[in-house]
């Protein structure tokens, strides 16, 4: 994966992390809806060099895209009513289901085989990009 290139890589992630982390981020921008939560994860690979100590130049280019961006990349949960479906996906322990929203509000669960990526599953991913890029 393209993670593995840049795992315990400082020089790599100084030298093209900034084009990495601005394409991704487009990325995640413009294929939102598949939550691809292993793309956060490549965001958090680039923010830390081979000690795992915080690499600030791309920590500050992360933050920046993600408040850009954040109503397009990041799942946080803020309404009551996203807080609620969160504790239900917490409950059924429904880590592989996907769920879309219709414009009524109900909710539509895939199954986990077809599924477009688990809400839960991105959601923690969120939180520890937004972790990463503060830490230091």
């Amino acid at each position: 994966t393209i993670s593995a290139l840049f795992l315990k890589n400082k020089g790599a992630a100084l030298e093209h992390g900034e084009i990495v982390l601005r394409r991704f981020a487009q990325l995640l921008v413009q294929y939102g809806n598949k939550r691809k939560y292993d793309w956060l994860l490549l965001m958090s690979t680039l923010m830390l060099d081979d000690k795992s100590d915080p690499i600030p130049k791309n920590q500050s280019l992360v933050l920046q895209l993600l408040s850009e961006n954040e109503s397009f990349i990041l799942a946080l949960f803020k309404t009551n009513f996203e807080e609620s479906h969160l504790l239900k996906l917490m409950i059924r322990e429904d880590y592989l289901a996907s769920t879309v929203y219709e414009a009524s509000g109900e909710e539509i669960l895939e199954s986990a085989p077809t599924a477009l990526g688990s809400l839960l599953k991105y959601h923690v991913a969120c939180v520890k990009v937004l972790v990463t890029s503060c830490s230091g």
